[in-house]
């Protein structure tokens, strides 16, 4: 995971705590997987569904953190 998307890890961290579920408790190394970051997080936030299908559907992991960094501003109040 680049020092650049760590706080994707973190946040992705803090929702699976509070939501639980399958991921909920996912080893710790699963958060040094950009793609797994990547997909789990296009699968949490509230996205529509057109641009989940966008991120799911990228084929570098590294782009897709790079998109939801561009998304995350607008889930600062949510």
């Amino acid at each position: 995971m680049p020092a650049e998307f760590l706080l994707l890890a973190t946040i992705l961290e803090r929702l699976l705590e509070k939501a639980g579920g399958p991921h909920g408790k996912a080893p710790r190394e699963r958060f040094d997987d950009a793609a797994w970051v990547g997909y789990r997080l296009a699968e949490t936030l509230p996205f529509d569904n057109r641009e989940r299908q966008h991120l799911l559907q990228l084929g570098d992991p590294l782009d897709r953190l790079g998109q939801l960094m561009h998304y995350l501003p607008r889930f600062q109040n949510a």
